[in-house]
């Protein structure tokens, strides 16, 4: 019996000794997963922040690139009515305004084809940022502008600060004969438009 005890042992030791390796190998892949994961986790957030764009005066470069994409498209586009505007707006990627304000003050002529509008548009939330005006007549756009300077009463109205205040005024001068009516409309950041409503005519 004792010869048989001993036969037996020799045959089980072998099989302990495999699955000993066995669980050191699998308890060594499952320490390793964690770390794995660690890396990929590491990885995916470094391509992140590397690829995150790259803020210009507090507004990011994409932010910036699709509102001026914006302008050109409606700028482009036939309008010749109010409705026409705010399906071009929306067609352009373009929303109305929550922040933005501003009007037209007045329509003055200055020759016989000429007029000049002049006002104010602004964005409370804005850093200063020029912003665009845009007059259509005849179902195209005729005149573009850049906003300009502070406008003091305007300022101490909306009580702008922060650079908000800066970039308020326009002018614009452009072709309009007696009795048109153009449309103008202000564009400003995050893609923001907002309709002027003229109490005159050309």
């Amino acid at each position: 019996m004792g010869a048989i005890f001993e036969v037996v042992q020799l045959r089980i030791q072998p099989a302990s000794v495999a699955v000993r390796r066995l669980r050191a190998a699998l308890t060594l892949r499952w320490a390793e997963i964690p770390g794995a994961a660690l890396i990929v986790i590491g990885v995916f957030f470094a391509t992140l922040w590397l690829t995150e764009p790259t803020p210009i005066n507090g507004v990011l470069q994409s932010d910036t690139a699709s509102s001026e994409s914006g302008i050109d498209k409606l700028a482009g586009m036939h309008v010749s009515t109010w409705a026409e505007l705010r399906e071009a707006a929306a067609d352009a990627g373009l929303l109305p305004a929550r922040s933005l304000v501003g009007t037209v003050e007045r329509l003055t002529r200055a020759n016989d084809s000429d007029v000049t509008a002049t006002g104010w548009l602004a964005d409370p939330q804005s850093d200063g940022a020029p912003m665009t005006v845009i007059v259509f007549l005849g179902s195209k756009s005729i005149a573009i502008r850049k906003t300009f300077s502070e406008r003091p009463d305007v300022t101490a109205a909306l009580r702008l600060a922060n650079g908000a205040e800066k970039n308020v005024a326009f002018e614009l001068t452009f072709s309009c004969g007696a009795g048109h009516l153009p449309i103008i409309v202000g564009v400003g950041p995050d893609r923001q438009y907002r309709l002027f409503e003229l109490k005159q005519v050309c």
